[in-house]
């Protein structure tokens, strides 16, 4: 009994390989995913120095406050 061994052509498995790479590169690509929502910054309180003194004989004191960003509250 003879057999037939049937040669197989590499073209196709190599055209159905570079398909699958570039199907999975796209896919798998730092940043094509969906970028979720970041939470907003907490605002930040400063103020213009960190001691104060006040005297006795002092009637009023500037203080001045600073708030980074508008808060949500």
């Amino acid at each position: 009994m003879k057999r037939m061994i049937r040669k197989v052509s590499w073209w196709p498995w190599l055209g159905l390989g570079m398909l699958l790479a570039g199907v999975l590169s796209s896919v798998l690509r730092p940043g094509a995913s969906a970028q979720l929502p970041q939470p907003d910054p907490q605002p930040v309180i400063t103020f213009s120095t960190g001691n104060y003194t006040v005297g006795e004989a002092d009637d009023s004191v500037t203080i001045t406050v600073t708030l980074s960003a508008p808060s949500a509250q």
